[in-house]
C-alpha cells in the first residue's frame, strides 16, 4: 500500500507539472514580469484593448506574424481556432484565391456572381472578390479575425465573420529592414521596408517583396504505346501556357504609404499597392478514376467513358463539336474511324508518385492587382471622431489548370478562366461617446 501511495503521489506531481507547462504555453506573449502584452484592435471601429472587446476575436501582431514566418493570409488557418483559410479554391488553380470560412460558414467558389461569406478588409477597404483576397502580408501592424456575423459593424458579406488587415504606419525617423530567404527548389524570397520621413508632418514608407520557387509536382511524359489520340490544349478563354511542373511561385508586390498629420486633430493616410503574379498552377492529383470507383455512373470520368462507348444520356452525350466532327458529349464517338481514344482510368491519370503527373494541359496562374486607399480622420471633439475611407481596386486574373492528371489536353477537366474587376468604395464613420459614455 505504501508503494502504491508513493506511485500515486508521483503521478499527481507529474500531472501537476504538465498542467503548469500547459498554463505557461497558453500564456505566450507574457513578459518576464508576468504582465500580458496589451493588444489594441479596432474591431468595433475604435481602438480598444482586445480584452475589453465583446466579440469573439483572434488578433496577431506584426511581430508575432514575423516570428512565425507568416507571409500570406491563408497561413493563419493553422493558428486560428474555427477558421479555415484555403489558398486556392477547387478549380481555382491559383494560390491568390482565398476560400474562407469561419465556424463552418463560408464559400468555396471564386465566381464573380457569388459573394463571399467572410469579408476581408485591407486598411478598412473591403476586398469584394475572393480572387486576390489571399494578400501578401507586407509590413503588417496586426490582423484581426472577428468570428460570427459582423454585418452591424462591417456590412454585407460578413455572415461568417470578418478579417481586418492593418498595415504599419511609417516611423518618424529614417529606418530600413531587409530579409532574404533561400531554400530548396531555387527558393529566393526578398523583402525590403524603408521608412522615409519627409518632414515633421509627413511620413512615408515603401515595402517591396519578391517570392520565387520552382514547382514540386513534375510533369512526366506519358508512354503512349497504344497510340491514343491526345488533343492539344483548347486555345480559347484563358490561354494555353504550359510549364514542366506544378506548384511553383513567382510573385512581386510593392506597397507605399504616406501619413500627413498637420495637427493633432487631423490625419490623412494614403496607401497604394501593386501585385504581379506569373507562376505555375497549383498541383492536383487524381486519387481514383473509373472503373476503380464503386459508382462509375456518379463520376465525371464514368460519364466520359460511357459517352465515348456510345451511351445515350440526353444532351450530355449528344451535343455537337464546334469543329464539325461527329459528337458524343462534345467528344467524337469511340468508334469514329481512325480515332483511338485515350481511356480515362488509373493507367492514364496516376503515375504512382504523388509528386509527378501526366497532366500536360494548360498550366498557369497570372494575377495583377492595383489598389489605392485614402483615409481622412478628424477629431471633431474629444469624444467624437469623423473618418472617411475611400478605396479603389482593379484586378486582372488568368488561370489554366489540368485537373484530371491525364495527358489529354483537350476538353476533359481542363479549366481555363479569365476575370477582371474594378471596384470603388466609400465609407463614412462617426464614432464617439455621449451621455456620460452610456451611448
Amino acid at each position: 500500500m505504501r508503494y502504491r501511495s508513493r506511485r500515486y503521489s508521483r503521478i499527481m506531481l507529474s500531472a501537476a507539472a504538465l498542467a503548469t507547462a500547459g498554463i505557461c504555453g497558453a500564456a505566450y506573449g507574457q513578459s518576464m514580469s508576468g504582465s500580458i502584452e496589451t493588444v489594441t484592435v479596432t474591431a468595433e471601429k475604435r481602438s480598444e484593448n482586445i480584452q475589453n472587446v465583446p466579440i469573439a476575436i483572434t488578433a496577431f501582431t506584426g511581430a508575432a506574424l514575423q516570428s512565425k514566418d507568416v507571409t500570406g493570409l491563408a497561413q493563419l488557418s493553422a493558428m486560428t481556432p474555427n477558421v479555415t483559410l484555403d489558398a486556392g479554391t477547387p478549380f481555382g488553380g491559383d494560390s491568390s484565391v482565398l476560400s474562407a470560412s469561419i465556424r463552418g460558414i463560408g464559400s468555396d467558389d471564386f465566381a464573380f456572381n457569388i459573394d463571399p461569406a467572410v469579408g476581408v478588409y485591407l486598411d478598412g477597404v473591403y476586398l469584394a472578390r475572393t480572387i486576390g483576397a489571399n494578400v501578401d502580408l507586407l509590413d503588417v501592424a496586426r490582423i484581426e479575425v472577428a468570428k460570427g456575423p459582423q454585418g452591424t459593424l462591417f456590412g454585407r458579406n460578413t455572415i461568417g465573420g470578418a478579417i481586418s488587415i492593418v498595415t504599419r504606419d511609417p516611423g518618424d525617423h529614417f529606418d530600413w529592414k531587409a530579409q532574404v530567404t533561400t531554400g530548396s527548389r531555387n527558393r529566393r524570397d526578398i523583402g525590403l521596408t524603408v521608412d522615409i520621413p519627409l518632414s515633421d508632418t509627413v511620413r512615408t514608407s515603401l515595402t517591396v517583396s519578391s517570392v520565387q520557387q520552382d514547382g514540386y509536382q513534375k510533369v512526366v511524359p506519358y508512354n503512349n504505346v497504344n497510340n491514343y489520340l491526345i488533343e492539344s490544349p483548347n486555345p480559347h478563354n484563358g490561354g494555353v501556357d504550359q510549364h514542366s511542373a506544378y506548384g511553383g511561385t513567382k510573385r512581386q508586390a510593392v506597397r507605399g504609404k504616406l501619413v500627413w498629420g498637420p495637427n493633432s486633430r487631423f490625419t490623412t493616410t494614403v496607401t497604394a499597392e501593386w501585385t504581379h503574379e506569373d507562376q505555375e498552377a497549383q498541383p492536383v492529383t487524381a486519387l481514383q478514376t473509373w472503373p476503380n470507383t464503386p459508382n462509375p455512373g456518379g463520376a465525371i470520368a464514368g460519364l466520359y467513358t460511357a459517352c465515348t462507348h456510345g451511351a445515350t444520356i440526353g444532351v450530355l452525350c449528344s451535343s455537337r463539336r464546334a469543329d464539325g466532327w461527329p459528337s458524343v458529349g462534345g467528344l467524337m464517338p469511340l468508334n469514329t474511324p481512325g480515332i483511338n481514344w485515350l481511356p480515362i482510368d488509373a493507367s492514364t491519370t496516376q503515375t504512382g508518385n504523388i509528386d509527378t503527373t501526366y497532366a500536360h494541359g494548360p498550366n498557369f496562374a497570372k494575377f495583377d492587382a492595383e489598389g489605392l486607399g485614402i483615409t481622412l480622420q478628424y477629431d471633431l471633439t474629444p469624444d467624437i471622431t469623423l473618418k472617411s475611407i475611400t478605396g479603389a481596386r482593379h484586378i486582372n486574373w488568368h488561370i489554366g489548370t489540368n485537373l484530371d492528371g491525364s495527358p489529354e489536353n483537350g476538353l476533359f477537366l481542363n479549366v481555363t478562366d479569365k476575370q477582371r474587376q474594378t471596384q470603388f468604395s466609400e465609407e463614412l464613420q462617426a464614432v464617439g461617446t455621449a451621455l456620460g459614455e452610456r451611448l
